[in-house]
């Protein structure tokens, strides 16, 4: 670059560096969720943490009419239902604060795939991509193409706590899923309680200690927000799911 005053001191330009480096947005992390997370049953008001049975008895926020059942879509609970949680009844997203357990060693509650698209049963060969099992569409539409799937893996306590600050898109099941360690390979048969987003704002030990697994205090997202963050997983659905 050529210069004006410098040159009184001998220099007639001077080389300029500059760098600078691209950056992908994080993008969304898809999980499994089985019903150790999203429970009727689990209350934790003795340790003073909101969880899905305290949103649903306090007014506000009157969660699903505080109806726990209407809150998390275990009245509809089914196969390939794909209702957004928290909004049924009453829409109380967004929400802060609420508190979710993540199950026990030996009783894991989160999952996740650990191979790239698409996903492969070891069943039959049947592969989907996450945007299919989200949306229950093509391979994903049939439940015996879901069974012993390839890579299915649970999240240790490491695991946990590196979706601290993540932004996750997750489909919940409405029981256990049953997971095989040795083969890492596990079945995503069965009624589901449909699909939620939020973004993790804090991983805590389990007051209970002992082999319960950390627990996560959650900000779910807005319908909008969900739809946006399922996307960014690779899960795409449209106007039709947001307003059933």
């Amino acid at each position: 670059m050529p210069v004006y005053f410098m040159r009184w001191y001998g220099y007639d330009k001077l080389d300029i560096a500059a760098s600078s480096e691209a950056q992908r947005p994080e993008r969304t992390k898809f999980l499994m969720l089985d019903e150790d997370n999203i429970s009727t049953g689990t209350s934790l008001s003795g340790y003073g943490l909101m969880s899905i049975k305290e949103i649903s008895e306090s007014n506000p926020p009157g969660c699903g009419n505080e109806d726990e059942s209407v809150c998390v879509n275990d009245d509809i609970a089914d196969l390939y239902v794909r209702d957004l949680l928290f909004t049924r009844g009453k829409n109380i997203t967004p929400y802060s604060g609420l508190w979710i357990p993540t199950g026990q060693v030996g009783d894991f509650g989160v999952f996740q795939f650990t191979h790239p698209e698409p996903q492969t049963s070891n069943q039959n060969g049947a592969q989907f991509t996450t945007e299919e099992l989200i949306s229950a569409t093509c391979a994903a539409s049939d439940e015996n193409n879901l069974d012993k799937i390839d890579g299915v893996a649970a999240l240790g306590e490491a695991e946990i706590n590196a979706l601290l600050d993540k932004t996750v898109c997750a489909l919940v099941f409405d029981s256990d899923i049953s997971w095989d360690y040795a083969k890492v390979e596990g079945s995503l048969k069965g009624a589901t309680l449909g699909i939620t987003a939020f973004r993790v704002k804090q991983v805590m030990p389990h007051p209970d200690g002992g082999s319960s697994l950390p627990l996560l205090r959650i900000d779910v997202l807005s319908s909008g927000e969900t739809a946006d963050a399922c996307n960014s997983a690779g899960a795409t659905f449209g106007a039709a799911l947001l307003t059933k």
